[in-house]
């Protein structure tokens, strides 16, 4: 005896599938566009990094979000290392 629904049933499992996958596609071009904006972004966090005094770093260093640890620690190379227990203390 065969089911009355089954060949329905594949062709909308494999009809949601595609459209599942066209949307992850989807958004792994806006992921990737967000990412290289990104990288634009915390180039010119960078150079005001690199320009500002230390209350400013320090404000930057605590407030910018979304970094990733590697960008955390290349700002951290900018940081005077005699003002490291300012930013610990606002960090903390």
């Amino acid at each position: 005896m065969r089911r009355p629904n089954c060949r329905k049933n594949r062709r909308k499992l494999a009809t949601q599938s595609l459209r599942n996958i066209s949307i992850m596609h989807g958004n792994l071009r806006i992921l990737e566009g967000v990412f290289k904006m990104e990288a634009t972004t915390f180039e010119q966090i960078k150079t005001k990094f690199r320009q500002a005094d230390t209350e400013t770093k320090i404000s930057i260093y605590v407030t910018t979000e979304n970094l990733t640890q590697a960008q955390y620690t290349e700002l951290l190379r900018l940081f005077p290392l005699h003002e490291i227990g300012r930013l610990e203390a606002a960090l903390g």
